[in-house]
């Protein structure tokens, strides 16, 4: 039986250029530093996620064992090590959240999408995610479409974000669903 080897990344002309100003940041003894930002670099150029001969290329450059970055990888939600949907929506379900309905939230998307968390659609647009903490507790329930916050979400609302991001004729507002400018109470 023969195997196809992985294929092997490279970072683009323009990334590479912007991996070497990220480094020059940090002292040369300490290049792991710049670990977050390289990576991100990395998922932007792979269309939203990260595979193993990606984290070998930025082990490599920064001189970090695997095991470092994939400990840093499966810690933050904001990186992916499997393909997802041009949408990579992310609904946060720990306590703040859901105590503030972050079920609802869930099951509004599960039905508008037609799949569960951990799963894709099948045309690719979508990849629903439940995630542990998006840090915007203040303003919950919460959900993250790309690089984007939706807060302060209800049924709803949730089905207006995702009708906008597919109907660009929909407006799309980010952030607080109830107009919050910040995390000041509801009545300011």
């Amino acid at each position: 039986m023969t195997t196809i080897p992985a294929k092997r990344f490279v970072f683009s002309k323009e990334a590479a250029e912007k991996v070497a100003q990220i480094q020059k940041k940090y002292p040369m003894d300490h290049k792991q530093a710049a670990l977050l930002e390289v990576l991100i670099l990395a998922q932007e150029q792979n269309q939203g996620w990260l595979s193993v001969p990606i984290l070998e290329h930025v082990s490599q450059i920064l001189d970090v064992s695997f095991v470092k970055i994939w400990e840093v990888v499966t810690f933050h939600t904001m990186f992916h090590t499997k393909p997802v949907g041009t949408f990579c929506v992310q609904v946060c379900t720990t306590t703040p959240c859901g105590l503030r309905g972050s079920s609802q939230v869930m099951r509004a998307c599960q039905r508008w999408l037609g799949i569960k968390a951990d799963q894709t659609t099948v045309d690719g647009m979508f990849t629903l995610k439940e995630v542990d903490c998006l840090g915007a507790c203040a303003n919950a329930p919460v959900m993250r479409v790309n690089e984007d916050y939706y807060e302060d979400l209800d049924e709803g609302t949730t089905l207006e974000v995702l009708e906008a991001l597919v109907d660009k004729k929909k407006k799309l507002v980010k952030g607080s669903q109830k107009g919050r400018k910040s995390s000041e109470g509801q009545d300011a």
